[in-house]
């Protein structure tokens, strides 16, 4: 089966992923001949089932997984035995969907120190009841199913996603895959830790033990250099301690980032700093993450899911923010070595066509008086539509007539 997946969030707990993807479940390492998987992480508004149709019609591909974010005692994924409804995931697995389960530990409103102790409890039995009906609802589903348990369990206190030290936490994700697993057998299982913890010697801290998990992930956003994340960091620096994890534990690879736009140092409007955003960053980031996976990482680097959203921070993640950043997504969604490439429609793939590549006929921009002036103004390779105004130079870069920066002289 050769697919795309959409992600979709929504606050706090129900997503949408969209996955190229060709998984042989429990596989021990990925299949080079399968391709890699993709995936992009969105914006969700309305329920799955049109949200679904209106992701492959945007990205030109056939969607493959819905991916659903459950709280801990938020257990019902499936209808119960004598009912006569089906739920979402039922039905999305029903069209051919796979489902991906992104399970927290923890509850909305529940307190650090309570979260702190979540793993001990676990581990010693306490929730075994939770346990036991996420299995079981998860075993009357019919189709792929995934799940993440606890992602970014390395994040300290009082962070949300903290649930306990790594000893506690790999007694607790090796009762939790023991118990539910032994109701739900085909269920498989995706530990990610933040992939900047591998390269700090964190994450490896976490890890339940091979026996335990089939896919080995990590969670990327980076920032500027002050932030956790890191600095602004090629994905082959940022994902290095991951990949090189995964082969040694021999594990296929799973990723997941979001890059904004990089910003530079634009000049100075009074006292203040003005920074503009370089579009030709994301860009480079994208292309770099689809040679890797072509090249050196190829047959380890399994899945890829972008984060394509704009973040509480008010960060933008999402891929379009740009032509060229929308351009290199685009190839990198239909590249060879990308599985379901071929599935790419005409509208998808071309430059020019589609909804995601398309620009009006005719496009206003600028005003009576200025001079127009046409030209590579972002280094993308791309014409840009730019206007003088006296000494001010307004560059349109994304053709919807509005200035995306502005130069004085």
């Amino acid at each position: 089966m050769q697919v795309v997946t959409l992600l979709r969030s929504v606050a706090p707990l129900v997503a949408l992923t969209l996955l190229l993807t060709t998984v042989a479940a429990t596989a021990p390492a990925a299949d080079a001949a399968s391709g890699v998987e993709l995936g992009v992480h969105v914006e969700r508004n309305g329920d799955m089932m049109t949200a679904v149709p209106a992701a492959e019609q945007a990205l030109g591909r056939p969607i493959d997984m819905v991916s659903i974010y459950k709280s801990f005692t938020s257990t019902k994924l499936s209808s119960p035995p004598g009912t006569n409804y089906s739920t979402e995931e039922e039905q999305r697995l029903a069209a051919g969907h796979s489902l991906l389960v992104s399970w927290r530990a923890t509850d909305p409103g529940e307190g650090a120190a309570t979260r702190a102790d979540r793993a001990r409890q676990i581990a010693a039995g306490q929730h075994d009841a939770t346990l036991r009906a996420m299995g079981e609802s998860l075993a009357r589903l019919d189709g792929r199913v995934l799940v993440r348990f606890q992602w970014e369990m390395d994040k300290a206190a009082p962070d949300t996603q903290h649930i306990g030290g790594p000893a506690d936490f790999i007694a607790a994700w090796r009762h939790v895959q023991r118990t539910v697993g032994a109701l739900a057998p085909r269920v498989e299982w995706v530990w990610a830790p933040r992939a900047n913890s591998f390269n700090k010697g964190v994450g490896q801290q976490y890890f339940p033990g091979r026996s335990y998990v089939d896919h080995i992930g990590g969670s990327a956003v980076p920032l500027a250099a002050s932030g956790e994340e890191g600095a602004w960091r090629m994905p082959d620096e940022l994902f290095v301690g991951l990949h090189d994890f995964a082969a040694k534990k021999d594990r296929p690879m799973f990723v997941w980032v979001g890059v904004r736009e990089k910003q530079y140092e634009a000049g100075m409007d009074g006292s203040s700093v003005n920074f503009e955003d370089d579009p030709r960053w994301k860009s480079s980031f994208i292309d770099a993450l689809s040679d890797i996976s072509a090249g050196a990482w190829a047959g380890r680097l399994q899945t890829v899911v972008w984060y394509s959203t704009v973040a509480p921070s008010g960060f933008d993640f999402r891929y379009d923010t740009s032509n060229p950043s929308r351009e290199a997504f685009l190839a990198l969604a239909c590249a060879g070595h990308v599985a379901g490439s071929d599935a790419c429609s005409s509208a998808a793939s071309d430059p020019g066509q589609g909804n995601l590549r398309s620009l009006p006929a005719t496009v206003t921009f600028g005003r009576d008086g200025d001079q127009p002036l046409v030209g590579d103004w972002d280094g993308d390779g791309l014409d840009d539509l730019v206007v003088r105004r006296f000494n001010n130079f307004l560059i349109d870069l994304d053709g919807d007539g509005l200035d995306d920066r502005s130069h004085s002289f």
